[in-house]
């Protein structure tokens, strides 16, 4: 291996070690910094990479120089007992044979990224980039068209905090876009290392080559689908139309599934039949997110254990409640004004519920209320109308 690497490779400074400890000894090199890469025997390296503990050290991949199966030794003297493991062997399948072998050493090859994986990668993240930008820019379109109308009705004052609350809620919104793309970008990623490595053993074939395309396509599809269903979500309204309010809480808690489960929120919703009413579906949907993403801070702040937002439906009302601990009596009649906030040190803008208050109140025609009960905050959304 040495006269190998010498031949191929006659800039790399090769240091060699001696002795009954030679692996050993080379791997310690490894660890503390001595030394950049170690090149030996798989088997004696993964043995003592594991019994020695180094943490820090990784198989990088196989070399090009051949590669050595693993094998049983046996004494030489006793050959009845090549013959007995010898049948044993043979009745044993791949999975048997491979959970033995693990018993000793364990190995994850982890290749470098050549320059056509570097390309395809910047091609998919320039792709994937030039999509969220012209995302955005399509909201920031809205945006624009809804701050001009805003502006001919109400005050200059008014107009800039419904901006600011809009341009918050889009931060949501890329937050929970990249929760949310989180596990098809791991997928992917899978499939991607899997045909590395089919490659890497002349085992990749047509099969595994239409295992990939019609994987990755599907997690691709998905991710464009999470980018439509955001963009739907808040897309402005001029005109009131008759729409479902369980469809609206439902679209609302997918939003926010991927990123509640991160910290282990349960959050549920309960009714027993439908309920319609006329006014705008998304600037609903918004106001329900406001108020699971302020319980959702305050259950992470408070550090409860068994955290849940419940989230009920009856006849023309909406129930949202947690089990945070409650609003303290001397701020809850101040949260739904405007810039008031108690998570400044986290950056908060202090809009969420006063915008949640004007889109039920004067857009919508409503009444929002707050209280606590036993566990935490009960906020109720009552509809001006009795349902369609």
């Amino acid at each position: 291996m040495h006269k190998f690497l010498q031949r191929d490779y006659p800039t790399i400074n090769l240091k060699t070690t001696q002795g009954k400890y030679l692996t050993k000894d080379a791997l310690e090199l490894l660890a503390t910094g001595k030394v950049d890469a170690y090149v030996g025997n798989l088997t004696t390296g993964s043995y003592i990479i594991k019994q020695e503990g180094y943490n820090n050290i990784k198989v990088a991949a196989p070399t090009k120089y051949g590669v050595h199966k693993n094998a049983m030794a046996i004494r030489d003297d006793w050959s009845p007992l090549v013959s007995i493991i010898n049948t044993e062997l043979r009745s044993m399948t791949d999975e048997q044979k491979e959970k033995i072998k693990n018993k000793y050493f364990s190995v994850k090859y982890e290749y470098g990224i050549n320059s056509k994986d570097v390309f395809k990668w910047i091609s998919i993240i320039l792709s994937v980039s030039l999509i969220v930008i012209l995302m955005i820019l399509k909201i920031n379109k809205h945006l624009k068209l809804k701050v001009k109308e805003e502006v001919e009705k109400n005050k200059q004052q008014q107009l800039l905090m419904l901006q600011q609350s809009r341009l918050a809620q889009m931060g949501e919104m890329i937050s929970m876009i990249a929760h949310q793309w989180r596990q098809p970008l791991n997928s992917l990623a899978v499939l991607n290392q899997t045909v590395l490595l089919k490659y890497s053993r002349d085992k990749l074939d047509d099969k595994v080559i239409e295992y990939f395309k019609e994987n990755s396509k599907k997690q691709i599809q998905n991710m464009s689908k999470t980018i439509d269903d955001f963009r739907d979500f808040f897309k402005p309204e001029k005109e009131k139309v008759e729409f479902n309010v369980n469809d609206v809480i439902n679209d609302t808690l997918e939003m926010v599934n991927a990123i509640f489960s991160q910290y282990e929120i349960d959050i549920a919703f309960d009714t027993h039949k439908e309920y319609k009413t006329i006014g705008y579906p998304n600037e609903l949907g918004q106001a329900i997110l406001n108020i699971v993403n302020n319980a959702k801070d305050v259950l992470i702040e408070n550090e409860v254990q068994n955290k849940k937002v419940e989230i009920v439906l009856n006849e023309n009302h909406i129930i949202i409640k947690d089990n945070a601990g409650g609003i303290p009596k001397d701020i809850i009649d101040k949260i739904y004004d405007p810039y008031f906030s108690t998570k400044e040190e986290k950056n908060g803008t202090g809009l969420g519920l006063y915008m949640t208050k004007l889109i039920i109140e004067d857009h919508m025609g409503g009444k929002l209320s707050v209280s606590n009960d036993k566990d935490g905050a009960v906020f109720k959304i009552v509809f001006r109308d009795e349902g369609i």
